[in-house]
């Protein structure tokens, strides 16, 4: 009896007097100041599991006025902090949520679904790193496609090698590295003739999956000769292939423009082709040329000009403005006398068909070579 008196007039002088109550030391910095020179520990317990046991901390004056910040043991569910207060943006039952099993909710209802599961937008002044790693200037964050994330180049193709000098056979190794690659193919525009332009080559674009160090075949295709003034007519352009593997695709020449027949046909666009079975591929074919158009105009009472504008070539698929363009002439319909004659513009590269033009002296524009673009 005269210890429970002693030990009850000690907590009351130090209640009264102290202001601080200490645990395990004699003078306390605050109002409870828990101390051990080991393990501390402080337990708040239910009696039973499916108990819910609370922590407040609260500034509240009265029970209208202030906040109160509960952490709230949820039974089984974890530890869930909760703001109770009379301003309604300070009300929330889902802070902050944590589990048992180390998942981490921020402003969720319900429990966490992952490892950091947040509810809202996400903002850092800091950096973002995959598995140790923040990425090089210009890379994404993209999906593996296996549940894991890695950092890499918008582009899947980051490197090019252009060739356009019509060739045979010639190989490319693949790089180091390199497990993809994306092959554009041009064929060779067609020879213009007297009375029409030739047909634009074809063009077509593949993805592959490669090995490093092995060999991709190609050949760039010749632009097809024009024909002359005297009426022969022009040559189709060159096919252009690449071969990868056991695969082959072709973009074929445009057409020449023919005299061989009583309508003087302008040159027809190539088409293009893959190896049976292999669908990665997109094509378009060329633009076939055009025919001369020739009208008449009367310069006055007595004068009658013959207006002939020369056909054009036909552009190369997917390449617009490629196909060379026919001059003009007027011609004095009673003399046959040239009164002008326009300028004609060459093909351009990639598989552009050669215009028609007048000259008595020379022939038609030869088409345009092929291309070949590698992406890697």
């Amino acid at each position: 009896m005269r210890k429970i008196l002693v030990l009850f007039s000690s907590f009351f002088s130090l209640v009264s007097f102290s202001q601080n109550v200490g645990i395990g030391t004699t003078t306390p910095n605050a109002r409870l100041e828990i101390k051990d020179t080991a393990l501390t520990k402080t337990k708040i317990s239910s009696k039973h599991y499916l108990d819910t046991s609370q922590l407040i901390f609260s500034n509240r004056l009265s029970d209208i006025y202030g906040t109160d910040i509960i952490l709230s043991s949820n039974q089984e569910s974890g530890l869930r902090v909760i703001a109770r207060s009379d301003l309604p943006q300070n009300n929330s039952d889902s802070i902050l949520m944590i589990t048992p099993s180390g998942r981490l909710g921020i402003n969720k209802q319900n429990l966490p679904a992952y490892t950091l599961d947040v509810n809202g937008d996400v903002n850092t002044t800091g950096t973002l790193r995959v598995n140790g790693n923040q990425g090089a200037s210009g890379q994404v964050l993209r999906s593996n496609g296996d549940g894991t994330m890695g950092w890499d180049d918008m582009c899947e193709y980051k490197y090019y090698d252009l060739h356009r000098t019509p060739t045979g056979p010639t190989n490319w190794t693949v790089p180091a590295g390199v497990t993809k690659i994306c092959i554009e193919l041009w064929g060779a525009g067609g020879g213009g003739a007297i009375y029409g332009g030739g047909g634009g080559g074809a063009y077509i674009k593949a993805y592959f999956t490669v090995t490093p160090g092995s060999t991709i075949s190609y050949n760039i295709g010749a632009g097809g000769t024009g024909g002359s003034f005297a009426g022969s007519s022009g040559n189709s352009g060159g096919t252009s292939t690449a071969t990868v593997g056991a695969t082959v695709i072709s973009a074929f020449g445009g057409g020449g423009a023919s005299t061989a027949v009583a309508d003087d046909w302008p040159g027809a666009g190539g088409t293009y082709t893959a190896s049976a079975g292999f669908s990665h591929f997109m094509g378009m074919p060329g633009q076939p040329g055009s025919h001369n158009v020739v009208t008449y105009q009367q310069k006055n009472a007595t004068t009658f000009y013959i207006y002939t504008k020369y056909g054009n070539g036909g552009d190369a698929g997917n390449s617009r403005n490629t196909g060379g363009l026919g001059n003009y002439t007027v011609v004095n319909e009673a003399t046959s006398a040239l009164v002008r004659d326009g300028y004609a513009l060459a093909p351009a590269t990639p598989g552009g068909g050669g215009g028609s033009f007048y000259c008595t002296v020379c022939t038609s524009h030869t088409g345009a070579a092929g291309q070949i673009i590698i992406h890697y």
